[in-house]
């Protein structure tokens, strides 16, 4: 292997290192998800009426705990993706490759005479190993960055994990032992509901005098002037 496929190839590697890292942000993200998910279950279904003083001052702690481990862990994957400086370089366009491939064979053609034994090839591969060390330089520091945060994210979250599953023991023992919930149901007096039902009676009376009012014609005028002519 010659040295430029060999910068070649670490180019290519870095390339690879950097997809493969955003893509295992995907597990460390999920986990977080679940773990939040845990804890605000816990807390609402927890009985702190009836639990005691040491069951409640232990599920604080280690949900505490917890809580502070995700937003660590959180700050850390938010450092992997929005790190400052994390511009990749990439090789320049296969067009400006091309001409600058051209460009060099043109100049010490047209200049040999003073360039005897030199030649546009080797010139062309050593700006090309020059520029695979530039990118790879700044890509492999930028990898290293990312990796560093995402293995803390990954270590905290395994601590939020750690003091999740302590602090589901008084969770557990509070859930078994706390009393079932007291169903309230109302029972009326034979009296009170007799009463009610009179005043529904009465309602219904009530509302069929007024529809029989309301059905029954009135005198019209007509009927009203011929009967006191008559008289």
């Amino acid at each position: 292997m010659n040295k430029l496929d060999f910068w070649i190839n670490w180019y290519n590697k870095e390339e690879e290192r950097k997809h493969s890292l955003e893509n295992s942000l995907n597990t460390p993200i999920g986990v977080l998800i679940v773990v939040f998910s845990a804890l605000f279950f816990m807390f609402k279904e927890f009985d702190f009426e009836n639990s005691s003083n040491t069951q409640s001052i232990c599920l604080a702690i280690f949900a505490g705990i917890s809580s502070l481990a995700i937003m660590i862990a959180t700050y850390f994957i938010i450092k992997s993706y929005y790190a400052k400086n994390y511009l990749y370089k990439l090789l320049p366009s296969p067009i400006i490759l091309l001409k600058h491939e051209k460009d060099l064979i043109d100049y010490y053609s047209e200049n040999k005479d003073f360039f005897e034994g030199v030649d546009a090839n080797d010139k062309f591969n050593e700006y090309l190993i020059e520029t695979l060390v530039n990118c790879i330089d700044v890509n492999s520091k930028n990898n290293d960055k990312k990796s560093n945060f995402i293995h803390l994210a990954k270590k905290y979250i395994f601590y939020s994990i750690i003091a999740l599953g302590v602090g589901f023991i008084p969770f557990f023992y509070n859930s078994i032992t706390k009393p079932d919930p007291i169903q309230n149901m109302e029972i009326k007096s034979l009296d009170l509901m007799l009463k009610e039902i009179k005043t529904l009676n009465k309602n219904l009376e009530h509302g069929r005098r007024d529809k029989t009012k309301i059905d029954t014609p009135s005198a019209t005028p007509s009927s009203t002037t011929k009967g006191s002519s008559r008289r």
